[in-house]
């Protein structure tokens, strides 16, 4: 298995959501990848495609309408700290932090982990497929 500089280190705990919701590149107004977890200071990326640390991301996350939240897409800017193959072959997990996100985007992450969110980061499952499909580490 690959790894990059698999730095780890935070000061708060990341938060799985119950859907895998759809990251989209700003600068290529693409889809990308499909958000794995996330807190206030970073997110980590489920993509089909390795991405070089210290790139710099323009994200926007697609935020369904069916959460009735105010939002339907929250952009943040994101740095690549380390990217490793995932346990779903053909897969890579990328781990960000955000470069600059304000007290608005902060509360609206941690309202968004409110809603959504399932776990305290220590369950770990893996995506399955694009269509949202995940499983349980271990599960066939």
């Amino acid at each position: 298995m690959k790894k990059y500089n698999n730095n780890e280190s935070r000061s708060e705990v990341r938060r799985h959501l119950l859907y895998y919701l759809t990251v989209n590149d700003l600068k290529k107004n693409q889809p990308i990848a499909k958000l794995g977890d996330i807190n206030s200071s970073g997110i980590l990326l489920v993509m089909k495609s390795e991405i070089k640390q210290g790139k710099a991301l323009r994200l926007g996350i697609i935020i369904p309408e069916s959460l009735s939240l105010d939002r339907t897409r929250l952009d943040l800017e994101a740095e690549v700290k380390w990217c490793r193959e995932a346990e779903n072959p053909g897969m890579y997990e990328v781990g960000c932090s955000f470069s600059d996100i304000n007290n608005d985007d902060k509360a609206f992450i941690d309202i968004l982990i409110k809603r959504i969110g399932f776990s305290d980061g220590m369950r770990k499952i893996y995506l399955v497929d694009e269509h949202n499909v995940f499983n349980d580490a271990g599960e066939n």
